[in-house]
C-alpha cells in the first residue's frame, strides 16, 4: 500500500499547484493528517491572497493612472469617470489607489472634486490624507469665497494630523485659502511644534526660523555648543521618527508692528504735513518797489518749514500707526495693503476735488491734507474696526485695487461727456483739469468705498479680475466705436463717444460680475489684454488717424497688431 499511497500523494500535488485556491483549500481536507502535513498547510493561503490584492492594487492603480493620461492630454471627463474617481477614493480597499485617486481628482471641476477630498481628508491612511490636502491645494485658486472658507476649516484641522507629512500640505493648503488665519494658526502653534513643522509654518506663513539642537556626531567627543533659545544641558530623549520637539525652543518673537502699516502711515504724514503750511498760509503775489524800481513776486512758504513740516507729520502718524498695533493688535500684510490703499485713495480724492473746484494753491493743498488724513483715518478704522465683522484679506485689497481702477475711468469718461466741448472752464477749473480731477476723484471715492466694504463684501479674486477687465473693455470698446463711427467733424464727437464708454463700462463690468462662469476665471489676464488692446487701439486712432472720415484702415491695424 506505500506505493500506492505515494503515488497519490504525487498526483494530488501536482494537481494543487496548477489549481486555483479553491483547489489548494480542498487538498488541504483532503491531505492526510500529521504534524509536518499540517506545518506545510498553513502557509500556503498567505501568498495567494497577497497576490490577489495586489493584483486588484495594480488594475485599480493603472486604471487611475490611464484616466489621468486622458485628462492631461485636454480630454474631459466623462460622468462615468467622475464616478469611477469617487468610488475608487472612498472605496478602494488599497490605500495606494485612494492615494492616485485623490491625486487624479484634481483635474476635475472643483465643484465636482471638493467634497470627495474633503472627505477623503478623513481617511485612516496618510498617504490619502496627505493626496487629497495636496489635491485640494491645486484647486484652491478656483474654488469660490464660500468654499474656500470650509477648506480653511478643514486645513486648520489637519495641522493637528499626527503625520508631519500631512501637516505641512495642511500648512500650504491653509496659506492658499485664508492667509491672515494661517499665519495665526502658526503662530499658535509655533512654540510647541517639532523642527519639521516648524520648518513648513516658516516656508509657508513667514515666521522667523528658530535653532535648532543637534546631538553630537558618533566619535565626536567634543560637545557642540548649546545653542541660544535652549535649555542648557538638554538630552536627546526622542526616538527617530517622534513628533516632540528635542529640548526646549525659544519662544516665538512675532514683530511687535507690520512695517508696512507704519511706513504708510509716516508716509500720508509727511504729504500732508508739507501740504498744510501751504494751506494755512497760501502763496501770493506781491508787488515790491522801492525808490529805483518796482517789481511784482511771488511769496511762498519756504521749502524749510514745508519739511520741517512733513517731518512732525510722518512722525506723528508713523508712531500713530505704530501705537495702533500695539494696543489693537498687529496687522496682516493683506490688511495692511488694504490700509495702504486707503491712504493712497484719501490722497487722489483730496487731489481730485481740488482740481475739480478748480481751487488756488491753498485751497489744493488743503484738499491733499484733509484727504490724506481722511484716507488714513478710513484705513484704520476698516482694518482694525473691521476685525469685529469680517477678516479683511487678500480678496479686499484687489476689491480696492478694483475700484480704483474702474473709477478712474468711469470719473474721466462721466466728466468729459458731460461737459461741452466749447466750454473752456468749468466753474473756476479748466475744462482739461476738471476731467483729470473727475478721474482722480472717481478712483479715490470708489477706494475708500471699498475700503469701507471689504470687512462686510467678500468677492472672489478672480471674479474682480473679470469685473476689472469687463468693465475697462466694455468702456474701451464703446469708446472706440463711438469715435469710429460718430463723424469727427461734430463738436459732440467726443461727448458722445466717452458717454458710450461710461456706459460701455458699467456694462462691461456688470456682465463680468454676474454672468461670467467660474470656470472661465482662471486665467482673467487674456481679458485685460484685449481691453488693453482695445482702449490703445482706439487712442491710436483718435491721435494718428491720417484719414478723419475712414475708419478701415487704424481699424484694421490695431486688430492686425494683435493677431
Amino acid at each position: 500500500m506505500c506505493p500506492l499511497v505515494a503515488s497519490l500523494l504525487f498526483v494530488a500535488l501536482q494537481v494543487g499547484g496548477a489549481s486555483s485556491s479553491s483547489s489548494l483549500a480542498a487538498e488541504g481536507a483532503a491531505a492526510p493528517t500529521g504534524s509536518a502535513t499540517a506545518a506545510a498547510a498553513a502557509p500556503v493561503q498567505a501568498p495567494v491572497t497577497t497576490a490577489t490584492t495586489d493584483d486588484h492594487e495594480a488594475r485599480d492603480v493603472a486604471s487611475l493612472r490611464e484616466r489621468e493620461s486622458r485628462f492631461a492630454a485636454g480630454l474631459p471627463p466623462t460622468s462615468a469617470d467622475i464616478e469611477a474617481l469617487v468610488a475608487a477614493i472612498e472605496r478602494a480597499r488599497s490605500a495606494r489607489a485612494r492615494a492616485v485617486a485623490a491625486a487624479v481628482l484634481a483635474w476635475l471641476d472643483p465643484a465636482v472634486a471638493t467634497d470627495p477630498l474633503v472627505r477623503a481628508t478623513r481617511d485612516a491612511d496618510a498617504r490619502v490624507r496627505a493626496s487629497a490636502a495636496q489635491s485640494l491645494v491645486s484647486l484652491a485658486r478656483r474654488l469660490p469665497s464660500e468654499r474656500a472658507s470650509a477648506v480653511g476649516t478643514v486645513a486648520i484641522a489637519l495641522l493637528d494630523d499626527p503625520e508631519d507629512e500631512v501637516a505641512c500640505v495642511a500648512a500650504e493648503l491653509l496659506v492658499s485659502v485664508d492667509a491672515p488665519a494661517a499665519r495665526q494658526a502658526f503662530e499658535v502653534r509655533g512654540n510647541v511644534a517639532s523642527d519639521v513643522r516648524f520648518t513648513c509654518y516658516a516656508r509657508f506663513g513667514g515666521l522667523p526660523m528658530r535653532p535648532v539642537y543637534m546631538p553630537p556626531l558618533p566619535g565626536d567627543s567634543a560637545p557642540s555648543a548649546t545653542p541660544s533659545g535652549l535649555t542648557p544641558g538638554s538630552t536627546m530623549t526622542a526616538t527617530p521618527g517622534s513628533t516632540e520637539p528635542v529640548g526646549e525652543p525659544a519662544a516665538l518673537s512675532a514683530p511687535a508692528a507690520n512695517w508696512i502699516v507704519v511706513a504708510t502711515a509716516a508716509g500720508a504724514g509727511l504729504l500732508a504735513g508739507a501740504a498744510l503750511p501751504g494751506a494755512v498760509v497760501p502763496s501770493r503775489d506781491v508787488l515790491v518797489y522801492d525808490d529805483d524800481a518796482s517789481r511784482l513776486t511771488r511769496q511762498e512758504v519756504s521749502f524749510l518749514t514745508q519739511a520741517g513740516a512733513g517731518v512732525v507729520g510722518a512722525a506723528l502718524l508713523g508712531v500713530g500707526a505704530w501705537g495702533g498695533e500695539q494696543l489693537w493688535g498687529r496687522l496682516g500684510d493683506d490688511e495692511a495693503i488694504v490700509f495702504a490703499g486707503a491712504s493712497g485713495a484719501g490722497a487722489a480724492l483730496g487731489a481730485g476735488l481740488g482740481l475739480v473746484l478748480g481751487a488756488d494753491g491753498g485751497g489744493q493743498a488743503l484738499t491733499l491734507s484733509v484727504g490724506t488724513l481722511a484716507g488714513v483715518g478710513v484705513g484704520a478704522a476698516s482694518t482694525w474696526g473691521g476685525r469685529r465683522v469680517g477678516k479683511v484679506g487678500a480678496d479686499d485689497a484687489a476689491l480696492v485695487l478694483s475700484a480704483a481702477t474702474l473709477g478712474t475711468m468711469g470719473g474721466a469718461l462721466a466728466a468729459f461727456s458731460a461737459v461741452p466741448v466749447g466750454v473752456e472752464s468749468v466753474g473756476a477749473a479748466q475744462r482739461t483739469d476738471f476731467g483729470l480731477g473727475a478721474g482722480l476723484a472717481g478712483a479715490g471715492a470708489a477706494a475708500l468705498g471699498a475700503v469701507v466694504a471689504s470687512p462686510f463684501v467678500d468677492v472672489a479674486g478672480p471674479r474682480l479680475a473679470a469685473v476689472t477687465a469687463g468693465g475697462l473693455a466694455g468702456g474701451g470698446l464703446l469708446t472706440a466705436v463711438g469715435f469710429l463711427v460718430v463723424p469727427r467733424d461734430l463738436n459732440v464727437a467726443s461727448r458722445v463717444a466717452c458717454g458710450m464708454g461710461l456706459a460701455g463700462e458699467v456694462a462691461g463690468a456688470a456682465l463680468a460680475g454676474w454672468l461670467l462662469p467660474d470656470a472661465w476665471l482662471v486665467q482673467p489676464g487674456a481679458v485685460a489684454v484685449l481691453g488693453h488692446d482695445i482702449v490703445f487701439g482706439a487712442l491710436s486712432w483718435t491721435a494718428f488717424s491720417p484719414l478723419p472720415g475712414s475708419a478701415e484702415a487704424p481699424l484694421g491695424a490695431v486688430v492686425a497688431g494683435r493677431f
